[in-house]
């Protein structure tokens, strides 16, 4: 899809800065690209980009941290927007650890430039402002945040959106707040259509900038389709299901499907014990014939067999004997 970049983009002002080793290639691609991926981020979230970028691409780790420290900030991270100064900061050797692309953390940062410009900062809870640049980057943030040392290894379910801010919020638990943080954007798309997280950002970008007359939740409520607490207790619910109750949701659904495969499963464990089964007897018979071969010298014949037709005696049929004195049958004189 073709995205028409609006007229102020002509004056606007892109300045990338190099720190270390910087390709020259990613500079100019992405130096390249910025009008293209604001105009994306323009029609997915509805808002709109007029400010100034400048882009610091550091090559290595320790570049980024030195870079960090002009703001008063620590920590290892794939990149950094700082809205108010209209600056992204992209740490490459962590990027390219993490098996990602400067494209796609850039544009994630790019979007935290767009909401902070648009929305007041109380209109945005982290949950949705993370969710939202996870959502519009396709971020791999398990890669990404293994890359940085922040996978915890454990998947907690959240009682609160607000709990889920703040597990994004802490580097112990923010592999699970940007899990939950991603598939809250997901189902509010799922649920009411791209069109209402399109309004639903616009209405936080005209809502009043005062916390005290205006919250998100109030804005959500007048926004969507559904009030802002009956969603959230369906999605913390949806999250909050155990394993066996995803597990029993499956099979209730597929169960045909399953009944199938574990008939087909059996039926193929059976024909294989038969197969083998008829093979030991194969074997068996061969074994057989090799220990036990037959002796050609062995006959079933007695010895006089054909004696008894040579000889002298004429021997008749059994039923022409005549039996002799003692009872016993005997030749028959001619």
């Amino acid at each position: 899809m073709l995205f028409a970049c609006p007229l102020f983009a002509l004056h606007r002002s892109i300045v990338v800065t190099s720190i270390g080793n910087v390709p020259q290639s990613v500079k100019t691609s992405l130096e390249r690209d910025t009008e293209r991926l604001l105009a994306e981020i323009e029609h997915q979230t509805g808002l709109s980009y007029t400010g100034n970028v400048s882009l610091v691409l550091c090559g290595g780790n320790d570049d980024f941290l030195r870079h960090l420290s002009g703001y008063g900030a620590q920590g290892e991270y794939l990149g950094v927007a700082i809205a108010e100064r209209e600056s992204v900061a992209l740490n490459l050797e962590l990027i390219q650890r993490a098996g990602t692309s400067p494209e796609s953390v850039y544009k994630h940062e790019l979007c935290h430039l767009v909401l902070g410009a648009n929305i007041a900062r109380h209109l945005r809870p982290l949950w949705f402002e993370e969710g939202l640049a996870q959502w519009v980057s396709e971020t791999p943030f398990e890669s990404a945040l293994s890359a940085t040392g922040y996978i915890s290894g454990t998947d907690v379910k959240p009682d609160s959106m607000d709990h889920i801010s703040h597990m994004a919020r802490d580097p112990a638990y923010m592999t699970s707040g940007y899990h939950h943080a991603l598939a809250a954007i997901d189902d509010l798309e799922s649920r009411f259509g791209p069109e209402n997280v399109r309004a639903l950002c616009d209405a936080l970008k005209h809502a009043t900038t005062s916390p005290a007359k205006t919250g998100f939740e109030q804005v959500f409520d007048g926004t969507m389709p559904r009030n802002f607490a009956a969603w959230e207790i369906d999605f913390i619910a949806s999250r909050q299901r155990s394993f066996w109750m995803d597990a029993l949701g499956f099979v209730g659904q597929y169960w045909f499907a399953l009944i199938f495969l574990v008939a087909t499963f059996f039926l193929f464990l059976a024909l294989r014990k038969k197969r083998r089964r008829e093979q030991l007897i194969v074997d068996n018979w061969n074994e057989q014939d090799e220990l036990f071969q037959p002796d050609p010298e062995w006959s079933y014949e007695p010895e006089d067999f054909e004696a008894g037709f040579d000889g002298d005696e004429d021997w008749d049929e059994p039923d022409s004997q005549t039996p002799g004195e003692d009872g016993q049958k005997q030749p028959r004189q001619s």
